[in-house]
């Protein structure tokens, strides 16, 4: 209550000198001068208001197309539905080169090794490799929904190996029968 007395005493000191209800006249005066001074004023021509018109226009258009340009871009873009391990890393880019490269000379060995004696054997083991690649599609699309999970990379590498290790399997025992049948007939003609 005190600083309150204190402040109303202070008002009530000063009443007759504080004028709040009318600025002084030379406040007046200023003011007027100072409005004097920043009197300008600007003619508006056909041609400003037409730039004005176009201007509004091409900038309206350039921002729509603007827009439509970055929509159309978000709609078209779609994320990868499936990655292999070449897009994890340069190593691993290296590890599935290494890979596929292997499995592609396997596969042409056991081209031509393919005799009528094996073949079933070599059909068995297409079938088998078929359902190891599908197993690696399904791993290429669980590496994108897992961001890169290390089980997956190593589930993928491991499908890369059951594949050689198949083929590798699959070849022996073909080059197995070839040398049977030629020892076979071997002893048939001695």
């Amino acid at each position: 209550m005190k600083k309150n007395d204190a402040i109303e005493n202070l008002f009530e000191s000063l009443k007759n000198e504080l004028d709040v209800a009318t600025p002084s006249k030379a406040h007046e005066t200023l003011f007027l001068q100072k409005l004097q001074e920043q009197k300008t004023i600007k003619t508006i021509t056909p041609s400003h208001i037409q730039k004005t018109s176009w201007s509004k226009w091409i900038s309206s258009a350039a921002t729509i197309t603007l827009l439509i340009g970055i929509f159309s871009y978000i709609i078209s873009y779609e994320s990868p539905t499936h990655a292999d391990l070449a897009s994890v890393s340069p190593e691993l880019e290296k590890t599935q080169y290494f890979f596929t490269n292997l499995i592609t000379k396997q596969l042409h060995s056991l081209e031509t090794s393919t005799t009528p004696d094996n073949k079933k054997l070599v059909t068995d083991a297409l079938k088998a490799l078929e359902v190891l690649e599908i197993n690696y599609e399904k791993l290429k699309t669980d590496l994108v929904t897992s961001g890169n999970d290390k089980r997956v990379i190593s589930a993928m590498i491991r499908n890369f190996q059951k594949r050689i290790t198949l083929l590798e399997n699959v070849l022996k025992n073909a080059q197995e029968i070839n040398k049977l049948k030629v020892r076979h007939y071997e002893k048939q003609n001695i």
